[in-house]
């Protein structure tokens, strides 16, 4: 037990996500999100999410023991998924969704690992605007582990999808030099 004083309660302060880029890549009807990290043992649908305020758009990686999911919903309506089998979520993964109308893609360490290509919107221009390690903002299935980097990206080719999932960059800034990304 953490040590108090009479009157008072001791508790840790959630993190915050400060100077983290460009909102407005947040609102493309296209684009990449990327998570690297791992979780525990016990890994039960994970999520990390960019959603509209109101819930009814939203792209999201889901992660569990059994599985990994790219969602994209488009006003309220689940118009792109990707599931893949099994990972080994104590592993340190790169893992990548990537959406645009009519294409959705899942990237893991390197290799796609799921696609859709078939009808099916993208979430609905200018309304992504926050950033969840859940899968909505009510805290429904959070994200338990390790996150060494997360970022948002505008819409990327195959080959950047697998130069940013694969191996080979120490750092962040090593990779996003590399591939000629645009840091905001």
């Amino acid at each position: 037990m953490l040590p108090t004083t009479e009157g008072s309660t001791t508790s840790r302060v959630a993190d915050a996500i400060t100077n983290a880029g460009n909102q407005s890549l947040f609102n493309s009807e296209s684009g990449v999100l990327y998570w690297e990290g791992s979780l525990n043992s016990d890994a039960n649908n994970e999520s990390i999410s960019i959603y509209s305020s109101d819930d009814n758009n939203k792209v999201a990686i889901n992660v569990s023991t059994d599985s990994l999911r790219g969602f994209a919903y488009s006003d309220g309506t689940l118009t792109g998924y990707v599931q893949y089998a099994t990972i080994e979520v104590t592993d340190d993964n790169k893992i990548a969704w990537r959406w645009k109308d009519d294409e959705f893609s899942l990237f893991l360490n390197g290799e796609e690992v799921g696609t859709r290509d078939e009808s099916g919107n993208a979430p609905l221009a200018d309304t992504l605007s926050e950033l969840a390690f859940d899968w909505r903002y009510n805290g429904t299935d959070p994200l338990m582990g390790k996150t060494k980097a997360l970022g948002v990206f505008e819409y990327l080719s195959d080959d950047q999808m697998v130069k940013l999932t694969g191996e080979g960059y120490d750092t962040f800034n090593a990779l996003a030099t590399a591939n000629n990304f645009i840091i905001r």
